[in-house]
């Protein structure tokens, strides 16, 4: 984060999560309708990830006080509304959803294989802001007992916890991870307050956990 601020600035952090708290506010109008219902559900959602999930919640104010050093006039880096930004797809998931609905969304990945063996793995940003999110998207390395275990395709304004993955294991596999299934079991159909249950119960794990471990 602190080198990548250094050559290109707070502007693209500005730009996605001003674009997702306004699609959060358009689509959920009952939890960030107005700022004060938008203060309640942010400060509710930090609340959860610092008590069940501390090094997610560790690494939001880390990276909070990096953007606000940067810029400490905007208020979508303060940590509850940066950690609510970046949880933008789980909390967009509640939305009431026919449970048969299979029609696609969001990210799209793609395997070539070209003449010589070779295959390449492509993901497109399908949602937006599509040129924010692609100015902050690095290639991140990440290492084990001094060796490098795998590469990824990184979205910075995300917390690792919080992250969607495109990643690869050189010689072994590449890994596209963003699905989310459909039905009452999932988020669709689910209240904010029974999502705040799932992310606290004993043993949940967000998806950047799983893949740590």
């Amino acid at each position: 984060w602190t080198a990548f601020l250094q050559a290109r600035g707070h502007t693209p952090f500005a730009n996605t999560y001003q674009a997702w708290h306004l699609w959060l506010q358009q689509a959920q109008p009952e939890l960030f309708g107005t700022p004060e219902r938008a203060a309640i559900t942010q400060t509710k959602w930090l609340k959860a990830l610092t008590e069940s999930h501390p090094d997610a919640a560790e690494e939001v104010l880390a990276l909070s006080q990096l953007l606000l050093s940067a810029n400490a006039s905007e208020h979508l880096f303060q940590p509850a509304p940066l950690a609510t930004a970046a949880s933008l797809y789980p909390i967009l998931n509640i939305i009431a959803k026919n449970g048969t609905d299979t029609r696609p969304s969001a990210c799209t990945s793609s395997l070539v294989r070209l003449a010589n063996g070779k295959v390449l793995h492509g993901r497109s940003l399908d949602y937006e802001p599509r040129d924010a999110m692609a100015q902050t998207s690095v290639l991140l390395d990440f290492h084990r007992q001094g060796r490098r275990s795998y590469r990824c395709l990184y979205v910075l304004p995300y917390p690792t916890a919080l992250q969607w993955f495109t990643c690869l294991k050189a010689g072994a596999f590449s890994l596209s991870v963003n699905a989310r299934s459909q039905g009452i079991f999932t988020e669709h159909n689910a209240s904010f307050p029974e999502l705040l249950r799932r992310i606290t119960a004993s043993g949940m794990l967000l998806l950047g956990e799983v893949a740590e471990r």
